[in-house]
């Protein structure tokens, strides 16, 4: 693997990181101002909950939430 890739690589390692935590550990800020992301991502859950042996395709959407 080459420099570059290895900078580019370790980078968006990070990022995901502080990404996943809008979801796992939300602050006060996230809650108050990023209150559409979490009605979002609650009726998306609930919608794939609903249809039976569904499956979803996950593309560049960060961490996974459960």
């Amino acid at each position: 693997m080459s420099k570059a890739t290895e900078t580019v690589q370790s980078y968006w390692d990070a990022r995901s990181d502080l990404f996943g935590n809008y979801y796992k550990k939300p602050s006060l800020f996230d809650r108050i101002f990023r209150k559409g992301v979490y009605e979002r991502q609650a009726i998306a859950i609930k919608a794939c909950k609903a249809i039976p042996n569904a499956t979803v395709l996950d593309v560049g959407s960060g961490p996974r939430c459960k």
